[in-house]
């Protein structure tokens, strides 16, 4: 996924937390756990879409493959993609602000 959509999602979501930015390394560090917490949370999501007949492909590739085959791999066989990408990203927001 674009880094530079995931680092401006994550600053909108600072934003509409009301986080107070101004100590860096403190935001800094926020981010970052963030931005694992998404990558997790998508993850999730797009494994949880794998066809149960492709899994232990799913498991072999994470395990061996590189980034380009595994992300091949999904894009072939997880459907609809980019809509379960798009659905993690507004759960997670809901999630996140939830109690702002």
């Amino acid at each position: 996924m674009n880094t530079d959509y995931i680092d401006k999602y994550i600053d909108e979501l600072l934003k509409e937390k009301g986080f107070d930015t101004s100590d860096i390394k403190k935001t800094e560090r926020l981010k970052s756990e963030i931005e694992s917490s998404l990558s997790d949370y998508i993850d999730l999501a797009i494994a949880k879409n794998v066809p149960e007949d492709k899994l232990e492909e799913f498991d072999d590739k994470i395990e061996n493959a590189t980034d380009k085959d595994l992300n091949e791999f999904i894009l072939k066989n997880v459907p609809e993609v980019n809509y379960v990408i798009s659905l993690a990203l507004t759960e997670f927001r809901n999630i996140y602000l939830k109690g702002k």
